[in-house]
């Protein structure tokens, strides 16, 4: 499944024209910067995503159901969210609803090319199973067909894990080297078979009419008026999720982004402050404060018990 149709590079921006856009007729595409998102990607919160995905299965069944403007507004809305969470999670979303349109009425296998892509034999073979006999059946229940689609959701989640454990090792490998290599230098750390992949990654370009600016946010919509740019340049050619992925490693290692793991919750992160902040800004699962605000309350504790470690010793000595 193509995902993407053009690649543009624009300072620290990436923007990424969408290939199918029939599922969100307008949303044409997203800037982002380079590597916020690619980290996001690489340390999701499985559970949150997995929230906003639930979400996306229900508003677009509810428009098959009734398709009416409100509930196709409905289902586009949880499109967007999840892109804006994260950009490389529109693949799965895109897969989601082609595999429920595909299936809609009858919930007939005819899907399951798309599927052979993103999950593996076993879990194929049984979810077609369930397929037949959800066809079978003179009609369907939420109750049914819900829960079916939830656990498509979560197969393709573990495909998702599998398809980035490459460069989230690689990633992991290159920020906790104790090197202090920058920039491109910092892939010396890798395994020998893991640079020749870097150094043999290629990327063709071609002339295309530029996109616009994103309006508010980082997603980028067409209208009647003003559809793109007259402004033509050059793009990159990549059509897969993962190929992004790599093509934005790349471009922050160029950039020399400093890229770090954070002291409070040790996922990767990059500083949006000072490049030695030791904390990133996440809210981790089970916490009410950002980890900022954590290692900074863990770091005033440390000085008042050291402190108060000091006085201890000094009455000690009267």
């Amino acid at each position: 499944m193509q995902i993407y149709e053009r690649i543009f590079t624009k300072g620290t921006k990436i923007q990424c024209k969408f290939f199918d856009t029939s599922f969100h007729p307008g949303y044409i595409g997203a800037e982002y910067s380079i590597g916020y998102d690619l980290i996001t990607a690489l340390t999701y919160n499985r559970e949150y995503i997995s929230g906003l995905l639930s979400n996306l299965i229900r508003s677009y069944i509810g428009y098959l159901e009734n398709p009416t403007e409100i509930n196709r507004h409905s289902y586009e809305k949880d499109i967007y969210m999840i892109d804006e969470y994260c950009i490389y999670f529109h693949e799965l979303s895109i897969v989601l609803l082609a595999l429920i349109k595909d299936a809609y009425p009858d919930y007939s296998k005819n899907n399951g090319r798309v599927l052979t892509k993103h999950i593996s034999h076993n879990v194929l073979k049984e979810i077609l199973n369930e397929l037949d006999i959800i066809q079978s059946m003179k009609s369907v229940s939420d109750t049914i067909y819900l829960p079916f689609w939830d656990k498509v959701m979560h197969y393709l989640l573990d495909w998702y894990e599998s398809y980035i454990a490459n460069i989230k090792n690689d990633l992991l490998r290159m920020i906790t080297s104790e090197s202090n290599r920058v920039g491109l230098d910092r892939l010396c750390v890798l395994s020998d078979d893991r640079i020749k992949f870097y150094e043999e990654k290629e990327w063709k370009t071609r002339f295309s009419d530029g996109l616009k600016i994103p309006d508010k946010s980082k997603l980028i919509f067409s209208n009647c008026e003003n559809n793109e740019t007259a402004n033509v340049w050059k793009s990159i050619m990549i059509c897969k999720t993962n190929e992004l992925m790599y093509y934005d490693l790349i471009l922050s290692l160029e950039y020399n982004l400093p890229i770090k793991m954070c002291k409070n919750c040790n996922a990767p992160f990059i500083p949006s402050g000072r490049p030695d902040t030791l904390y990133c800004d996440r809210i981790m699962p089970g916490f009410k404060c950002k980890c900022s605000v954590i290692g900074s309350i863990n770091v005033k504790m440390k000085m008042y018990k050291n402190a108060d470690s000091k006085c201890t010793i000094l009455a000690s000595r009267f």
